[in-house]
């Protein structure tokens, strides 16, 4: 490229797009004129979907908690998940041991209903990841023998785990 107007050449196909792209970058970027006040104040990035959020996010500051720092170490040691289920499983036992007697109201038979959910869930996901972890093993013992030994020795020795037979 003689001159900074010169249009950078593309590479040929075939070429993976991303490849494609990124070296068409890299070519446009050598011969762009220079800014003379320098790049712009916040890079070459710009936010898409500002504002919005993907997934589980709790954002923790000082308008919603007195204490920001504390809070966030607490959910460090027991997610709001684990201290929600533990809280709904106390009240479970609660309304379960409570006298027989008049219909239950309906905010306790809604945490009821809410738990079964719970626990529904609970015991598919641990279904699932028992799959995964039982193909898992199979394949290590297929193709490494000698670390699926360790692995089963590990899990043998480990704390809860049944005595060997």
């Amino acid at each position: 490229m003689a001159n900074p107007t010169d249009q950078p050449t593309l590479p040929a196909w075939p070429m993976s797009p991303m490849s494609y792209l990124s070296d068409w970058w890299t070519r446009a970027l050598a011969v762009a004129p220079q800014n003379p006040a320098g790049p712009p104040p916040n890079g070459f990035s710009q936010p898409i979907l500002p504002g919005w959020t993907f997934g589980n996010s709790i954002v923790v500051n000082e308008t919603n908690s007195s204490s920001p720092e504390t809070e966030r170490q607490v959910v460090a040691q027991d997610s709001y998940g684990r201290q929600i289920g533990r809280v709904m499983d106390a009240l479970a036992q609660l309304i379960n041991e409570r006298p027989k007697g008049p219909e239950l109201p309906p905010a306790l038979a809604d945490l009821l209903t809410l738990k079964a959910k719970v626990d529904l869930i609970k015991e598919q996901t641990l279904q699932a990841r028992a799959q995964r972890l039982a193909g898992e093993l199979a394949a290590l013992k297929r193709d490494h023998g000698g670390e699926f030994q360790q692995v089963m020795e590990q899990v043998a020795q480990a704390p809860g785990a049944p005595p060997a037979q």
